[in-house]
């Protein structure tokens, strides 16, 4: 019942478990538990091949670091970057942690232990695409991911 993605920091490429299909409106909620690397839940992803693979959001998920954060790989950067301070009243580190996604239009919101941990009411970015769970290239990872639930609105 646990998604576990390990590799080591030889690998260069970062590891995606990439959904098939693209998701427009969504909430998504999972937990995770980060013990080594930096990791996290990519969505609203194109595949681009290469080193990274996707480009596209990812609310942060780490080891120690930026937990809850929006990055948005192959454009802006760091959208939302929380300080350490911050992550350390919503992050509880070698735990399992429950991290919620809303993306509606162009409203995105992040909650981490149920704290919010990042928004954007009037995002410019794409509003499709799809969703990948990642381990970051040239680390030493171990994550571990369970009860993923995606909630779409119903079709009229």
């Amino acid at each position: 019942g646990v998604i576990v993605g390990t590799s080591s920091s030889s690998e260069g490429r970062h590891g995606l478990l990439a959904s098939d299909e693209s998701f427009g409106d969504f909430t998504i909620r999972l937990k995770f538990k980060a013990l080594k690397g930096n990791s996290g839940f990519y969505f609203r992803a194109d595949e681009v091949g290469g080193g990274v693979g996707v480009h596209g959001f990812q609310a942060e998920i780490d080891a120690s670091n930026d937990v809850g954060g929006l990055y948005e790989t192959g454009g802006r950067a760091w959208v939302v970057q929380p300080s350490a301070e911050e992550v350390a009243t919503w992050f509880k580190p070698q735990e399992w942690n429950e991290m919620t996604v809303s993306a509606h239009g162009r409203r995105i919101a992040v909650h981490v232990n149920s704290r919010k941990t990042a928004e954007l009411k009037n995002d410019k970015g794409r509003l499709k695409g799809h969703l990948a769970l990642q381990l970051h290239g040239g680390q030493d990872m171990h994550v571990m991911f369970k009860d993923i639930e995606i909630l779409t609105p119903k079709k009229k």
